[in-house]
């Protein structure tokens, strides 16, 4: 056997045996809704959109007290289907899961979506028994369980919409896959995202996660030609080894991993456990984790949006160096502030470059980057002053600050930004010197330049930076997970199993006061940051 051979044999032997397979839970081609009904608003909202959007396989509907939904037959339990069905969407009250997921498995279903909470969730002695029970089940079932306390999800191209929300239903499929902690964010995020452009492959919201977790959706959408990138939302990393995994394979394949992780703080752990019973785990080695396998980290869900739209331009740069063209001092002088505090590079311009922008510029004005042109100038002149300083050997992307036409206007002939795009591989983006609410018009003036859009200067620099940050770090092959047990990144066995991928973790201890910091600083030894 040749070397590669071995290789690919090697990765896929160990990702069959850290991976739980997601096929029919994404892409089934037969389904069941488990308490099917016309009046409950989930489950009669899921069915009109699998069939008003065109999900192309047959639909089984179970509730034992209906003889007929919608017209249509149902059964009073999956044991009493016809045919066993590919995935499960199991829609009914926590005390009801257990006799449901016994006889999918009876029946052969290949997979289940269970929303209901109480099932491991919270306090309660009973969600606690419950969440037990579900962990017994599923560790020696065949049967695949997505959830509990989940939304479902959205599989665009297959046409699966088992998340009830039918306006999201709407959208064209896209590159972008999400996988969310939160049942609920998702929604919000998609919904704030899609009004900036951006389009979906798969959306799917994970739960409390005793079987299907975050790393086998994320192995999944690695695997997917259609995702070109990736967003998570993330409360806890129950399968440490299998997540690094896969966020190795995505960064060998140039798939930027964009997140945002709760538990930077005690009260967020504490609220992560309650949620979904999730354990937060040490942020620091979430971050080690980050820098490691070229995860993108965000603070902020607006942040995620503005990131995630740069990278749909679908450039890559070579170095860390920002070319900012603007027609404001003022902004000149934010940019310089927001670059420092970001620790963004913004290196001046050669002499050459310099004489190349002059005649474009204000009377009076010195060329320099970030650059200030002057009076506003028109589209061409624009798009030749970015061209002149996307020549520049000093910069590796170049930002253009400039507002979006408002409401009914247009920017008329937008060739010149198009004609801009072949003449530099470099990245461009626009962007908004303040956040602007948009519309369609923004929308299309955006499809139409070619490049995307951000809004505000501080996340515009970050999002540049999330661009040089993965593209630093992009192609690198993922280590050979060592033989591991599956474990909860938690306290007990961060080092452990971080260890095993090479990431050292600094020294840290918690404290209560003042006096029990001096004490911990001297045993740590200096420097220390609080």
């Amino acid at each position: 056997m040749q070397a590669r051979e071995r290789d690919v044999a090697g990765t896929q032997a160990t990702s069959a045996s850290l991976f739980r397979s997601v096929a029919t839970t994404l892409a089934g081609k037969s389904l069941a809704i488990v308490g099917a009904s016309e009046r409950a608003r989930w489950p009669s909202e899921i069915f009109r959109n699998l069939r008003e959007f065109g999900y192309p396989g047959q639909i089984a509907l179970v509730n034992p007290r209906q003889k007929e939904v919608f017209g249509q037959r149902c059964f009073p339990s999956l044991r009493d289907l016809p045919e066993p069905v590919d995935h499960a969407l199991v829609i009914v009250p926590a005390p009801a899961v257990a006799d449901v997921l016994t006889a999918a498995e009876e029946r052969g279903v290949g997979s289940a979506t269970v929303y209901a909470s109480m099932l491991g969730d919270g306090d309660a002695p009973e969600s606690k028994a419950r969440g037990t029970w579900l962990e017994q089940f599923t560790a020696k079932s065949r049967l695949r369980v997505a959830g509990p306390n989940c939304m479902g999800a959205y599989s665009y191209r297959e046409r699966l919409f088992g998340y009830p929300n039918t306006d999201l239903c709407r959208l064209a499929p896209g590159s972008v896959a999400c996988i969310f902690q939160s049942g609920g964010l998702l929604q919000f995020w998609m919904k704030a995202a899609a009004e900036r452009g951006l389009r979906y492959s798969y959306c799917i919201t994970s739960g409390n996660e005793p079987d299907l977790g975050l790393a086998d959706y994320l192995n999944f959408v690695v695997d997917d030609p259609h995702t070109r990138q990736i967003v998570l939302f993330v409360e806890g990393i129950r399968r440490p080894q299998a997540f690094m995994h896969a966020a190795g394979r995505a960064l060998a394949l140039g798939k930027p991993i964009l997140a945002i992780k709760t538990g930077a703080t005690v009260q967020s752990q504490a609220a992560s456990q309650s949620h979904t019973g999730a354990i937060a785990g040490d942020y620091a080695a979430y971050l080690a984790m980050c820098e490691r396998y070229g995860i993108v980290n965000h603070r902020s869900l607006d942040d995620l949006i503005e990131t995630a739209l740069a990278f749909e331009g679908g450039r890559s740069p070579k170095g860390p160096r920002i070319g900012f063209v603007t027609n404001s001092g003022a902004t000149v002088d934010l940019l310089y502030d927001y670059a420092e505090t970001e620790g963004a590079a913004i290196p001046d311009f050669t002499d050459e470059t310099k004489a190349a922008l002059l005649p474009m510029m204000q009377e009076g004005i010195a060329p320099k980057n970030p650059l200030d042109v002057g009076i506003p100038s028109t589209l061409e002149v624009a798009a030749k002053i970015c061209e002149t300083a996307a020549r520049d050997p000093n910069i590796d992307m170049v930002a253009w600050a400039s507002p979006m036409p408002r409401k009914g206007e247009t920017w008329g002939d937008v060739a010149p930004l198009r004609q801009l795009l072949t003449k530099t591989d470099k990245p461009v983006v626009g962007f908004g010197r303040v956040i602007q609410q948009l519309g369609d018009d923004h929308l299309a003036a955006q499809e139409a330049t070619g490049f995307p859009f951000l809004q505000g200067i501080e996340p515009t620099i970050r999002a540049l930076d999330g661009l040089w940050f993965h593209a630093a770090r992009r192609g690198r092959a993922p280590p050979t997970p060592p033989p591991a047990p599956a474990s909860n990144l938690s306290p007990a066995t961060l080092e452990a199993t971080l260890a095993r991928y090479g990431i050292a973790l600094p020294k840290s201890q918690a404290v209560a006061n003042a006096a029990e910091a001096v004490t911990a600083a001297e045993r740590i030894g200096f420097p220390v940051a609080l």
